[in-house]
């Protein structure tokens, strides 16, 4: 029995465990495009939250300033 050259020993071993191996990749690829979808939703939810923020920020300084110029108005009637 002859011995097993190690070039030989090393393609029977990525021979077997190439479909594991495209498999991972495969998994690895899908994980980065659904972690990508996921902070970008988020990055998505953070913008039209501040929006929002600043949005309530306006009209409040609107009312505040409406406000002011009633009583401005009532102190001068």
């Amino acid at each position: 029995m002859q011995p097993i050259q190690p070039t030989e020993a090393v393609n029977q071993i990525i021979a077997h465990y190439k479909p594991y191996a495209i498999g991972a990749v495969i998994l690895a690829v899908i994980w980065l495009f659904i972690l990508a979808k996921i902070k970008k939703e988020a990055r998505i939810r953070k913008y039209q939250r501040q929006e929002n923020e600043r949005a309530e920020a306006r009209q409040r300084n609107r009312e505040q300033r409406e406000k002011q110029q009633n009583r401005i108005h009532k102190q001068n009637n």
